[in-house]
């Protein structure tokens, strides 16, 4: 303690700027703001390396989260202009960009399946290699979107699950600020956010023709099923948020639409689909920025900075939309962009009934206990639409073994299992 004491102040000054530069890569996010804000050196190599050091916070924060992170950002760029319309040439040019955005990023989790076993030890290095140097620019437009849509909306689909788990259950203590979500849940739930705004981005223009069904096909094709029923409940909290607004203010947006089609069970299903497809940001804004109920009527009915938002030109509900693109099967003879290998070998998996157990929640990208639990420890490729709905609201494939056991939710999930299918194994339903 007393050679401390002796430390002149300015020791970090001395230091060459490599050596700085390590020790900021070395850093949590904190301690390197910290020494940022405290060394007029480490700032200056900060801003120096600025470009460098945001890019490897990104991979190191959000890990193997960071494939769907990236292609978040790059679709998002490729949206046509709200205002006037998108020639056919330009059309087709963002079309086959996002071909190509999709098969890297099928790529990348084909990369991230082979190194299971060390991916989140490994996973600076994996990415690194995957895609190109990151812009400032870029680096600051993924945090700002983490921070302003992809947190709120996460935050409130975990209250909504939490809330609607039944009362025998004894509620995960995650809303305390001293008991937060562990590691392998907090990736979980920011990962199905983030899909959830890939399927938007894939299913949610329009028009939506068999080009954009095969691209929402390919993408549900390259995730793991337990990846898919994690992405599911993040779509059926949207779906409820939606359907509730709806029940309550139809007759109003009927009013200032007189074309709406809202009325009966078919024209509610496509306002409110079309709805979620417009994807996290007017549901972040439903959620966190109309104090008053009264502001969502023109909000809705307007449409203002949503992309298309809702008009009197919703069409008569497509089944192929909504739950619809989580069941039906893209028939293989309109296919111009190959099958995700992963895929074919997932489905040679799922019929051999292959043994899957529970590897434990260290593995981010493995399946949950849920999963795993539920399909008797072998492999299971099947749809996510034939898991219970309960299930699904209570954002079952989230939660690590620790909580499923702690609070007894394991034992609900099975009950809700055992009631919807008894002894029949749904793998055998066609």
């Amino acid at each position: 303690m007393s050679q401390s004491k002796n430390v002149p102040p300015d020791l970090l000054e001395l230091l060459p700027p490599e050596i700085l530069l390590a020790i900021l890569v070395l850093l949590g996010h904190r301690e390197r703001r910290a020494l940022v804000y405290a060394s007029p050196l480490a700032h200056a190599v900060y801003l120096a390396n600025r470009r460098f050091l945001l890019q490897d916070y990104l991979e190191s924060y959000f890990g193997s989260v960071m494939a769907d992170v990236h292609v978040v950002y790059q679709l998002q760029m490729l949206q046509p202009c709200r205002s006037g319309h998108e020639s056919a040439a330009s059309g087709q040019y963002r079309m086959a960009a996002m071909h190509d955005i999709m098969n890297s990023y099928a790529d990348n989790l084909a990369l991230r399946d082979r190194h299971s076993g060390c991916w989140h030890q490994q996973r600076r290095g994996c990415y690194t290699a995957a895609y190109p140097r990151l812009s400032v620019a870029e680096s600051t437009g993924m945090l700002s979107f983490f921070r302003s849509f992809v947190l709120p909306v996460r935050s409130r689909c975990i209250e909504w699950a939490i809330a609607r788990m039944p009362r025998r259950v004894r509620k995960p203590c995650i809303m305390d600020g001293r008991n937060g979500l562990s590691s392998t849940e907090a990736m979980r739930t920011t990962r199905a956010v983030y899909r959830f705004q890939i399927l938007s981005l894939l299913a949610g223009r329009e028009p939506y023709d068999i080009a954009c069904r095969e691209l929402v096909a390919f993408f549900l094709d390259a995730i793991e099923p337990w990846e898919i029923a994690e992405l599911v409940t993040v779509y059926s909290f949207a779906s409820v948020i939606y359907r509730d607004v709806l029940s309550v203010f139809k007759r109003e947006l009927a009013h200032r639409l007189p074309g709406l089609q809202i009325t009966g069970t078919e024209g509610q299903q496509a306002v409110c689909e079309r709805l979620v497809l417009c994807g996290l940001v007017p549901l972040r804004t439903v959620l966190l920025d109309t104090k008053d109920h009264s502001q969502l009527v023109p909000l809705l009915a307007a449409g203002s900075g949503w992309g298309w938002g809702i008009s009197s030109s919703v069409p008569v509900w497509d089944s192929s939309r909504g739950m619809g693109l989580f069941r039906d099967r893209f028939p293989e003879s309109l296919r111009t962009l190959a099958r995700p290998k992963q895929a074919i070998c997932r489905e040679e998996m799922n019929a051999q009934r292959c043994a899957f157990p529970f590897r434990g929640d260290g593995k981010p990208d493995a399946a949950p206990l849920a999963w795993t639990a539920l399909w008797g420890d072998t492999y299971s490729n099947v749809s996510a639409w034939r898991v219970p709905l309960m299930l699904k609201i209570w954002g079952w494939a989230f939660w690590d073994a620790h909580t499923l056991e702690a609070t007894g939710l394991l034992r609900e999930m099975r009950d809700e299992w055992q009631r919807r299918w008894g002894s029949v194994d749904p793998r055998d339903v066609v």
